[in-house]
């Protein structure tokens, strides 16, 4: 049920009656413990005593997901967060912005040529964010489709059944990066890129292996591409169920930051991190044993009527405050800077050419058939 299409879509309705209902639930097609309520989530998002973020997916141990940041605490998650915070200071990430409104510019005048209706994630939020994100990392621009079809496996990670595939895709993605690291490392043709810094760093002495340095590519091709094409797909989304709050936005396109936010509230482009109980665990009279994988589910959390007033409902100038969608406590999102960033160009920059843009009434969207991630594979619209 949890993924069914209608669901993957629409998994609101379904997450409120939890919320009242089950706030802890067993979900066997996830193998996790589900958490729906706002303080439920954070608390799983901060408390690294009591939840693990070690493996949480359950790879196989030899997989490069293992040796990523995401997947490990401290005191080795501290030692490469600090090692890759460098390639997202504001300063870094602000040295992108005439870059990223050109690649806009150029997409948006291919899609003025391919008519009246398109699928949206093909012509502009899946290819923007894999170049910039690919430009970022010394990617050559001629594999960004490559990257985008890899990461529609990839999401498939923490799915029963679908493991395998995952993981395969896993494999490919840092075998590609592997091969990239290793080719500057022999010419020693380094430049501005993240990959070029990293070896830097590391020729320098930085206390990282080479297993931990590939690991760092793949998570930034896949979390930088999925997590901002879905934020711009989920901001069509709820400006085309909201005729209002799309019209509060064409008639002034610097709100778009505004609207940004409560987007990232009421349609997250990531439903949650899971992690593993490092012990027994108590929660709504519901026994969490330890080793049992945990789901903190932000796409819920952040619709609890507890913490946000009339959650249900779309306010384009709410400004909501203590959103989970970009995660709390240690394992924060390190990009969620460079995410916001392109949602703030790539928005204004779209409807400034396309203000009538809306999703196609009848055509169907595609979601990302994943637990990790709530958006499309497809987006059909209309301009």
């Amino acid at each position: 049920m949890l993924l069914d299409t209608q669901i993957l879509l629409d998994p609101f309705p379904m997450y409120r009656e939890f919320r009242e209902k089950a706030p802890v639930l067993w979900a066997e097609v996830m193998d996790s413990w589900l958490l729906f309520r706002y303080e439920d989530v954070k608390r799983a998002m901060e408390d690294a005593d009591a939840f693990s973020s070690e493996n949480p997916l359950k790879v196989p141990p030899d997989a490069f997901s293992t040796a990523s940041m995401v997947f490990q605490d401290d005191p080795n998650h501290a030692r490469l967060r600090a090692f890759a915070q460098p390639a997202f200071t504001p300063r870094r990430v602000a040295m992108l912005e005439q870059r990223i409104k050109e690649l806009c510019d150029e997409l948006l005048s291919e899609m003025a040529d391919k008519g009246g209706a398109f699928d949206l994630v093909r012509a502009f939020t899946g290819p923007l964010p894999a170049m910039v994100i690919a430009e970022l990392l010394g990617v050559p621009r001629s594999d960004f489709r490559t990257f985008q079809r890899i990461a529609d496996d990839v999401v498939h990670i923490g799915t029963k059944g679908k493991q395998e595939q995952a993981q395969r895709a896993s494999r490919e993605l840092a075998e590609y990066y592997a091969v990239l690291v290793a080719e500057k490392r022999r010419t020693g043709a380094l430049g501005n890129d993240l990959t070029s810094d990293f070896l830097r760093s590391q020729g320098a002495g930085a206390n990282f292996s080479d297993r931990e340095l590939v690991a760092m590519g793949p998570l930034f091709l896949f979390a930088g591409h999925e997590t901002t094409t879905n934020l711009l797909n989920n901001t069509v989304r709820c400006l085309s169920e909201n005729p209002e709050a799309r019209a509060f936005l064409l008639a002034d396109l610097g709100r778009a930051p505004m609207i940004l936010e409560e987007v990232l509230r009421c349609r997250a482009p990531a439903t949650g991190a899971p992690r593993i109980a490092r012990r027994d665990i108590e929660l709504h009279g519901v026994t969490i044993l330890a080793g049992s994988r945990v789901w903190p589910l932000s796409l819920s959390a952040n619709r609890d009527p507890r913490v946000f007033d009339d959650p249900e409902r779309f306010i384009p100038d709410r400004n909501p405050k203590n959103i989970l969608s970009f995660g709390r406590g240690i394992h924060k999102c390190l990009g969620e800077p460079l995410a916001r960033l392109e949602a703030k160009i790539a928005v204004p920059a779209l409807y400034r050419r396309f203000p009538e843009l809306r999703v196609d009434p009848e055509r169907a969207a595609v979601p990302t058939p994943s637990p990790l991630i709530h958006g499309c594979l497809e987006l059909p619209v209309r301009i």
